[in-house]
C-alpha cells in the first residue's frame, strides 16, 4: 500500500507541475479519495471475512490546499440541463449536485449543517 501512495502522490506531483503549480500549490485532494475509498473497501471486505487486514491504515491522509472555486457564468445552469438529460433512474443526481453546490460554492462557505436544507427552497 504504501509504495502505491509514494507512487500515486509522485504522478500528482508530476501533473500538478507540468501544469504550473508551485511545490506549496499541490493538492493531494484526490490520492487522499483514493486512500479513504481503498480504506472503505476493505472495512466492507473485512467485514464480510474476505479480508482479514486493511492495508489503507497503512498510510496517514496528506495534507491538502484549501482553494475555492467560483462557477463561472452559466456553467450552473449547464450542469443542471446536463443532469435533465440523464436517464430516469438518475434522478437522485439532482438533489446531491443541489447539496453539493450549495455546500462547497454557496457565499460565506456554503450551506452550514445548522442550516438544514429547508433553506434550499
Amino acid at each position: 500500500m504504501r509504495g502505491f501512495v509514494k507512487k500515486r502522490k509522485e504522478e500528482i506531483e508530476a501533473k500538478q507541475r507540468k501544469q504550473g503549480r508551485a511545490s506549496e500549490e499541490i493538492s493531494y485532494e484526490t490520492l487522499n479519495l483514493e486512500i479513504t475509498i481503498v480504506r472503505s473497501m476493505f472495512k466492507w471486505l473485512i467485514k464480510t471475512k474476505r479480508a482479514t487486514e486493511n492495508p489503507g491504515h497503512l498510510v496517514g491522509m496528506y495534507a491538502t490546499v484549501k482553494r475555492q472555486r467560483i462557477l463561472e457564468e452559466g456553467e450552473e445552469e449547464r450542469l443542471f440541463e446536463a443532469i435533465g438529460k440523464l436517464d430516469s433512474r438518475a434522478s437522485h443526481v439532482e438533489d446531491m449536485a443541489t447539496i453539493y453546490l450549495y455546500s462547497r460554492y454557496a457565499p460565506h462557505g456554503g450551506l452550514q449543517a445548522s442550516q438544514g436544507l429547508d433553506t434550499l427552497e
